[in-house]
Parts: structure tokens; C-alpha cells; sequence
């Protein structure tokens, strides 16, 4: 029917619970859910002409287009192309092409034209695109609980689970009717996981405890067919990846008063992958570009073989990335009174590396990244008081990152890829309180203050400097809620619920690349066509905004039953939570809120 950004996801999840005897409790769930959706629309807000992309692009998408065409031009070629897929076919003086004619006034609605007609008339919701939009999810699981209680000072607890997802998903990215770029995504995964704990009560209950150790395996496959106007490829691979841990930590009571806690974590990590892409069908004929193994950086080598179809344009082989790390975590805590406690904690973690999925141009061997490392300092207090009427924390944290991890542009390349983008420092504090002021009253807030400074930046990373924002990543947040419980009678409880957000301006892109804007061609048969259309770079830093949501809930007394309804985004503030500007593409596209939603829900607990 058109429509995009609606929402069909059905969920069952059923659990039993069995208590062999007062020392062993199992717990077995299982759940299933299926989502149908059409996602939120990706809005065209933006064209740089001398970037249009993949056909009509500058740097190396320019130059394989433009020589292509010239190719087939001066061989006699036909001048029009199968299917519609080649764009911004015009030459109103023969050959070579003029690609900036198509941003000169007289072609502005020229349907042949990927242009300034498709960006969006600021309503922050138009999609042009005539190819299909929509996600197919189903996922299924269970999970296996153990706890044996052995004696007063030794616990034993086992977790189990087992998981897996089929997904199909398909969206036309260039927000036009015309084949710019269209991406398909096709899972299938399962995972397993097992933990084992061992917990115990040691030196007259001066020491708690636990040792344990981890497992986790999970494989699949995600093929990425890609239909951009030049090529259709089959991108993506299959994975198997394996990460297994052991770890340890003691809580030393020194008195009624202090604690000390100590752990350690070693982790194992192997993550193997294997690219299965091949070059599917040639719109326009052969590209000038080489596959593997005579692959070589842009530009073309014309002494080298062509990519033909069947063509891979990454080796078929499988790659290793393996990481080991022993990480610590230390925390001293002193209760000063039944009310008031503080903390100190520091700890390191990593995140493993991995491999970038969807390449084009082809490249002699698959890119990676390498793992993220992490160190984290809190401190804070936590204070309960007025007859446990009143909770209020405080905590303050500074987290030194690096070798961060970040999905990044290249103009050499057809999509983003994950580098490692260089070192972070991130400085924040954050206050949460819960009051409950009379009886059924509860009124909750917190805020928080985050300070982000990039530190450095490998020479790889383009489009980024030390200033550009981090993505998602608000200096200033605050939320507060008001909710009362009124009694009904026997018609049960009735219970009312408000709730504000703010959020000081962030970015929505990890790769707030500058655009050209304000400035147009100075010379030439296109002197005053404008280097950009659309909203400027600083669309993709949202503004300031609130949010206001209302709902209310009835709990049927004695039933088990509750209902609730409600409305989110009271206002129907319209803002971005994705952006991105693909400079291969020159385009930006966005992703925007859906604005005010209404809900109605059931629950029956038993």
C-alpha cells in the first residue's frame, strides 16, 4: 500500500518453573516472534552534483562511469541503457557526457535526472522509491536455568541457551524511482551459549565469591545481493566465531563498613568469515575495474584482466581474527551509614574486531578491524533515606577508549566500513532520584552530563576531525516522571503516568562528513549550478529536543489481568535517528521519528 514505518511483530513467550526441593530450582523458557514490517522510510535531504554517486559521481565512481560509457560510446555502443538502470544519461553535445546538465534548471524534472526533484519538501517523511522497503524477521529461543544450593556456603548455577533468527530485508536507499542504490539483506543464524558459576561464602562470610567460565559459539550466513545502476553483485558471506571466557571475583569484607572487590576475566575470541561475492549482471557492459587476483587499487589497470560476471571481488577464503585479553575490575565501597554509601570501581574491557561485509570496488583481500579496548573509572554515592522514601545516586565517570571502533566513509568506496577510527576520552556525571512523597505517589527523574573529546584519529579515517560530534551523544540529558496509584474498589487500580525527556543537540551520523553549500560551479557550461542541494551539513546534528508521553494502566483486581493505554511524542516532534552522507554517492539520506503514536495493550499474569 505504499506506507512505511509500521509496526507487526507477534511474540509468545511461555516459562516453567520447577522446584525439585528447597536446594534446586530449574527454570526452562522458551519464546518465538515474527515481525512483518515496512521500516522507517530513508529520505533523500540532500545532493552533492559533483559527487552524485555511483554513475555520475567524482573521484573513482566518476572516472569507472564516465570511461565505461566512453568505452561502449566509441565502439558503437548503444547510447540508452537496458531496464532503465543507467541515470543522468545526458549529452546535449554529443560525446562525452555532461553529467552536471542534469542539475542545470531546464532538466530539474527530468525523469532520467537523479537530482534535486526527489529531496524531501521538509516534511521529513517522502520516499520516492518504487523498489520494495520491508524487514521479515523470525526468531525463536530457549534458555535453561539451574540453581543448586549445595550447603549454607556453596551455590552452583548453570545457564543455557540456545538461539537462532531468519531475516529478509530489503530497502531502496536512494529515496528515487530510479536504480541507484538498492540493498537486500538475507540471515540466517544460530548461537549457543553455556556459563558455569561457582558461588561460595568463605573466612567466617569475610569473603564472597564466584568462579566460573563462559562459552559461546554462533554461525550463519548474511548474502547481501546489491543492485546498484552499473553492476548487481551478491555480496556478504558466512561467519563461525567462537569466544570462550573464565573469570573470577572476591568481595573481601574488612568490617560492617568496607568492602573491597576484586576480579579477573580471560577471554578467547576467534571470529572466521568467508566472502561469498560475485559480480551477478553488467547493466551497462564490463567495468573498468580488476578482480582478484589481478585486483589492484583504483585506477583501472588496463594491462590487467577486467571484472567479468562471475567475477569475485573478494577472494573466496576463509579469514581469521583472533583476539585473547585479560581484563581486571576493582571496586572499593565504604557504607557510611544505613543510608549513605560510596564507590569507587575501575575496569578494562574489549570489544573483538572483525571484518567489513559489503565491498565494492573489489580489493585483494578482505578488510578488517582490529579489537577495541576500553578503560572505565566511576565514582559515585548512593543514598536511600526519609523511611526509604527517597533514593538518590550520583556517579562520575571518565572512560578512555581505543583503537575505537566506528563504520566510516571512503570515497573509494561504495558503502561505509568498520575501521578503527582512532582514541576517545568520554568525562560524565549522572544523578537519578526516586521519590515517594505520599502514599501511591511516585515521581522519578534523572540527569546527566556527557563530555566526548576524540584524541586522536588514524590517517585512514576521512570526513572526521578531533571536533566532529560523536554519533547519538547528547552533552546534556534529564527525564522525569509523575505516576499515582488510585484505588478502585473492586474494580482493582488505576494508574496514571506522565513523563518528560530533554536532550541537548547530537549527531546522527558516525560520519558527519563536510558538504559544500552556499557555493556553485564558477565557470564552465555549468557556471551556477550549485555544489549542493538540499539541507546543509548541520541537518545531520539534530537539535534540542523534548519529548512528552502519557499513558494510564488498570489492573483488574484479583484477575491477573492489566490494561493500558496511551500516547507517545505528545507534541509529534519530527526528528532524525539515523543519518548518513555516502561521499561515493553523493547523497544524504535520513531516517526520522514517526511522531505522535497511540497504543493500546493487555497483560494477563498467572
Amino acid at each position: 500500500d505504499g506506507a512505511l514505518g509500521d509496526q507487526d511483530v507477534v511474540a509468545l513467550r511461555g516459562a516453567l518453573i520447577w522446584q525439585h526441593n528447597d536446594n534446586l530450582d530449574i527454570n526452562w523458557s522458551v519464546d518465538y516472534s515474527v515481525e512483518r514490517e515496512h521500516g522507517n522510510p530513508f529520505v533523500l535531504t540532500g545532493i552533492q552534483p559533483l559527487n552524485v554517486g555511483i554513475l555520475t559521481g567524482g573521484g573513482p565512481s566518476m572516472t569507472l562511469a564516465a570511461n565505461t560509457i566512453a568505452a561502449q560510446l566509441a565502439s558503437g555502443g548503444p547510447a540508452t541503457f537496458p531496464g532503465g538502470e543507467f541515470f543522468n544519461v545526458i549529452h546535449p553535445s554529443g560525446f562525452p557526457f555532461q553529467f552536471l546538465a542534469c542539475f542545470a534548471p531546464h532538466n530539474a524534472n527530468n525523469p532520467v535526472c537523479y537530482n534535486q526533484q526527489f529531496i524531501d519538501n521538509g516534511e521529513r517523511k517522502l520516499n520516492y522509491s518504487t523498489d520494495p522497503s520491508f524487514q521479515e524477521l523470525d526468531v525463536w529461543g530457549t534458555g535453561l536455568t539451574a540453581d543448586w544450593q549445595i550447603n549454607e556456603n556453596l551455590k552452583v548455577k548453570s545457564i543455557t541457551s540456545l538461539r537462532g533468527f531468519e531475516g529478509h530485508f530489503e530497502g531502496d536507499q536512494d529515496g528515487s524511482p530510479l536504480r541507484v542504490s538498492y540493498l537486500i539483506d538475507i540471515y540466517q543464524h544460530e548461537q549457543f551459549s553455556q556459563e558455569l558459576q561457582v558461588l561460595g561464602t568463605s573466612f567466617a562470610d569475610r569473603l564472597d565469591w564466584i568462579i566460573g567460565g563462559y562459552y559461546f559459539e554462533e554461525d550463519g550466513k548474511n548474502i547481501n545481493p546489491v543492485r546498484f545502476s552499473q553492476v548487481y553483485l551478491q555480496s556478504g558471506g558466512h561467519y563461525d566465531a567462537d569466544s570462550w571466557a573464565i573469570f573470577a571475583q572476591g568481595t573481601w569484607h574488612f568490617n560492617d563498613k568496607l568492602d573491597l572487590t576484586f576480579g579477573l576475566r580471560y577471554t578467547e575470541d576467534t571470529r572466521d568469515y568467508l566472502p561469498d561475492q560475485f559480480i551477478e549482471v553488467l547493466p551497462i557492459g564490463p567495468l573498468q575495474l580488476n578482480c582478484p587476483p589481478s585486483a589492484v587499487p583504483m585506477p583501472f589497470d588496463p594491462t590487467r584482466p577486467v571484472c567479468a560476471i562471475g567475477d569475485r571481488p573478494l577472494p573466496f577464503e576463509w579469514v581469521s581474527n583472533d583476539a585473547s585479553e585479560l581484563v581486571p575490575m576493582v571496586n572499593l565501597s565504604y557504607r557510611w551509614n544505613d543510608s549513605l554509601m560510596t564507590y569507587f570501581t575501575y575496569s578494562e574491557g574489549f570489544k573483538s574486531g572483525g571484518y567489513t561485509q559489503r565491498i565494492f570496488p573489489p580489493e585483494i583481500s578482505t578488510p578488517s578491524f582490529d579489537p577495541e579496548f576500553v578503560k572505565s573509572y566511576e565514582g559515585g554515592f548512593k543514598f536511600d533515606g526519609w523511611n526509604d522514601r527517597l533514593r538518590f545516586n550520583v556517579a562520575i565517570f571518565f572512560t578512555d577508549y581505543t583503537d575505537l571502533q566506528l563504520l566510516v566513509a571512503d570515497p573509494s568506496r561504495f558503502g561505509p566500513f568498520a575501521s578503527n577510527a582512532g582514541d576517545a576520552e568520554v568525562f560524565g556525571v549522572e544523578m537519578e532520584a526516586l521519590l515517594n512523597p505520599a502514599e501511591g505517589w511516585y515521581i522519578s527523574g534523572s540527569a546527566g552530563m556527557t563530555d566526548t573529546d576524540r584524541t586522536a584519529l588514524a590517517g585512514t579515517v576521512q570526513g572526521l576531525t578531533l571536533d566532529s560530534p560523536f554519533q547519538h551523544i547528547s552533552k546534556w540529558t534529564a527525564n522525569a516522571q509523575i505516576y499515582k496509584e488510585f484505588a478502585i474498589g473492586d474494580l482493582g487500580y488505576l494508574t496514571p503516568r506522565f513523563e518528560w525527556s530533554y536532550r541537548t543537540d547530537w549527531g546522527t551520523s558516525g560520519n558527519n562528513i563536510p558538504r559544500l553549500g552556499g557555493d556553485v560551479l564558477p565557470a564552465g557550461p555549468f557556471a551556477g549550478v550549485p555544489l549542493s542541494f538540499g539541507v546543509p551539513n548541520p541537518a545531520l546534528v539534530e537539535d534540542d529536543l523534548h519529548l512528552l508521553n502519557a499513558s494510564v494502566r488498570w489492573d483488574v483486581r484479583n484477575s491477573g489481568l492489566s490494561i493500558s493505554g496511551g500516547v507517545d511524542n505528545l507534541t509529534d516532534e519530527n526528528y532524525s535517528i539515523f543519518s548518513q552522507y555516502l561521499d561515493s554517492f553523493g547523497y544524504t539520506q535520513q531516517t526520522f521519528h514517526r511522531g505522535r503514536e497511540w497504543y493500546i495493550q493487555a497483560g494477563y499474569e498467572f
